[in-house]
């Protein structure tokens, strides 16, 4: 196809934006497209017109500059001609108001695709002028996201969280930023640290331009909490502009003091080749990004260090957050909280391996290829049909294709951290998910808990958990297992229509008193055609209890459905339903199952009754520490050898436990 990118700025000014846009028209120009770029020429001594890269480069003088933006003069007239020439429209946002009013007409008059490529939200200082600045960009931001048949965004988190984006979820492609790094070279990686770790010192790398968004004046303050906590020597390596950062003088003049300050706790490296600049990430032993606010929307250098294998202390912002949280190299600290970003740092350099992970490991979520894969995809969707028209985007055009199951022991894993009665249950669901793998991405793990069962059933990051828990939520997180982490009811899930392709809820929706308004939100959030996948206890469960069994076995049936209503109401169980109930309860929501089958055995449901009574001193180890297991074991080999067979053990016929799978009908 030929493209046009319509951006401000392009390269050689350096920011995220002018990164990502060259790093995505190059790699698709690569891959056959015919690319054109349209931007200002900021600096005089940039040529009018030029092949770099092999995408064509048109610079327009700059007539006006307001704040960070720039009005060109003879924007008009050029963007009309290059529209015409091509096939579809990216347009960076936020923008200047003649370059979205006047690209959104074009689109419009001439049939194009228009895509808008969404960075970020905008927040300028305070006073009068930014105010009506940033209120000025909102309107624009409105029509361009109005007209527009697509809006780009770096990640769901930060796309929920937008004053712009989280209304338009219809029209949202997430799509993860086109990284590449070079691979480091052991000898500039040592020649860094030669000059700038002499006496033991730690590095703590910053890559950034001067911007009030990226919180540098945080890292000094905090520079002494660190050196006690590491018992070293800091000194921090910074890369990036500091002088020539268009519409930043203020923010220069307020962080020129404090740097100068530190003396030889800080340097300088400036701006740096693409080799050099992945031996200094190599070098560092940890890289902060401290960002403040939504103008950053994500931090690209930080997956950039990853794969040079250094890990990160992000700010925990929307869309920041989410490389750490998708990679489990770092830590989070609150933004704007000096204190607290030291602590994570010194965190990170105590246990540096706890944080490292290889480089395959980064690239299966981020790398350039994936990016332009998934920009493939939505241009094929928008691609114009027989009629004339872009087929409309069924959102969301997600990161990430398939989860896949773990294929481990599950029973011995399990029986390492759990008492026996939830290592046999949970190992036969691990089973039973295995079976139903893989699963489409994005994956919605409902009532994710502490993060424990998915961290052993599955192969790679589950795109999003939710619970009502917050403490849960912790827990989850030491895991590592999930890209996205939310405290959310299961009856107001804060995701848009459709945004799903499998929802797994594993022993979650029995615990839920009011059921309907929750399988409502579940059927809301599942794109046509999405999966759900339900484990519950059937209406067989408390029948098959032991004490149940026992109680039959001496004529006592009062006492055996006593027995099955204490455990129920112990076990917090509002609902144990029968195949029939719970076809006639998905199907209102549009729902049809098309698997279900009962599991465990009523020997194995006996043996799960008697584990409970076994485990009692799991309980009071759950009840003073917050966890059934202290110290993670071997598992007993006895336990192991008796529930083995249980965990094998299919019923012939019936069995305490549901495992349903249902897909929403398309429309």
């Amino acid at each position: 196809m030929k493209l046009l990118f319509a951006m401000t700025y392009y390269r050689p000014y350096i920011s995220g934006v002018t990164v990502y846009n060259q790093r995505m028209a190059e790699g698709l120009a690569r891959r056959g497209h015919h690319v054109t770029v349209l931007t200002s020429r900021y600096d005089a001594a940039l040529p009018e017109q030029a092949v770099e890269g092999g995408i064509n480069v048109v610079r327009l003088p700059v007539a006006l500059r307001v704040s960070k933006g720039a009005l060109m003069r003879g924007y008009g007239a050029r963007a009309a001609e290059l529209a015409a020439a091509h096939d579809a429209i990216v347009m960076s946002l936020p923008n200047t108001p003649l370059e979205i009013f006047w690209l959104t007409r074009l689109a419009r008059r001439l049939g194009r695709p228009l895509i808008g490529a969404y960075h970020c939200d905008i927040t300028l200082p305070p006073g009068l002028f930014n105010a009506l600045v940033t209120r000025g960009v909102a309107c624009c931001n409105l029509l361009a996201a109005a007209r527009a048949d697509a809006l780009l965004s770096y990640s769901v988190d930060y796309s929920l969280h937008s004053r712009l984006l989280r209304g338009l979820g219809h029209k949202l492609v997430c799509i993860v930023p086109p990284i590449a790094v070079a691979t480091p070279d052991p000898v500039a990686v040592a020649e860094l640290r030669r000059r700038h770790a002499d006496g033991g010192r730690r590095l703590i790398g910053v890559a950034a331009r001067l911007a009030p968004e990226k919180g540098i004046e945080y890292l000094p303050e905090g520079l002494g909490r660190i050196e006690r906590a590491a018992g070293a020597p800091v000194r921090l390596l910074m890369v990036g502009d500091t002088e020539h950062v268009i519409g930043e003088e203020p923010y220069r003049t307020l962080i020129g003091p404090l740097l100068a300050a530190l003396g030889d706790r800080v340097a300088l490296l400036g701006q740096l080749s693409d080799v050099d600049l992945s031996a200094f990430y190599a070098a560092c032993d940890v890289l902060a990004l401290p960002s403040v606010n939504p103008t950053e929307s994500f931090g690209m250098v930080q997956v950039e260090a990853m794969l040079c294998g250094t890990p990160v202390v992000a700010s925990d912002l929307p869309g920041v957050r989410a490389p750490v949280q998708m990679t489990g190299m770092g830590r989070l600290a609150p933004p704007r909280d000096a204190e607290a970003l030291a602590d994570a740092i010194a965190a990170v350099l105590a246990e540096p391996e706890r944080y490292r992970r290889g480089r395959r490991h980064v690239e299966a979520i981020f790398s350039l290829e994936r990016a332009l894969d998934r920009f493939e995809e939505m241009l094929e969707v928008l691609r114009p049909g027989a009629n004339g028209r872009s087929a409309p985007i069924q959102p969301p055009l997600l990161e990430g294709p398939l989860l896949h199951a773990s294929r481990r022991d599950y029973l011995a894993d399990h029986l390492r951290e759990l008492p026996a009665f939830r290592a046999l249950v949970r190992a036969v669901e691990c089973r039973l998910l295995e079976q139903a793998a893989p699963f489409e991405q994005p994956v919605l793990d409902l009532g994710c808990g502490d993060g424990h069962f998915a961290s052993l059933a599955f192969s790679g990051a589950v795109f999003a958990g939710v619970d009502p828990e917050a403490g849960a939520l912790r827990e989850a997180h030491r895991w590592g297992v999930y890209r996205h982490l939310t405290q959310a009811d299961a009856t107001a899930l804060p995701w848009p229509d459709g945004s799903m392709r499998t929802v797994i809820a594993n022993s979650v929706l029995e615990h839920i008193e009011h059921l309907e308004p929750a399988v409502a939100e579940i059927a809301r959030v599942l794109a046509p055609g999405g999966r759900l996948l339900l484990t519950v206890p059937s209406d067989h469960f408390a029948g098959m209890l032991l004490g149940a069994a026992l109680a039959r076995a001496l004529g006592l049936p009062r006492a055996a459905a006593a027995y099955g209503r204490w455990f129920n109401r112990h076990s917090r169980h509002y609902h144990c339903d029968s195949v029939q109930t719970w076809r006639r309860r998905l199907e209102r929501h549009g729902l049809e199952i098309t698997r279900r089958q009962h599991y465990l055995t009523p020997a194995a449901h006996r043996a799960f009754d008697l584990a409970h009574w076994l485990s009692l001193p799991r309980l009071v180890s759950r009840r003073l520490t917050g966890r059934w297991v202290p110290v993670p074991t071997p598992a007993n080999p006895l336990l192991e050898r008796w529930l083995r067979p249980h965990c094998l053990a299919e019923p012939r016929e019936v069995g305490p436990y549901l495992f349903i799978e249902a897909r929403r009908a398309a429309p």
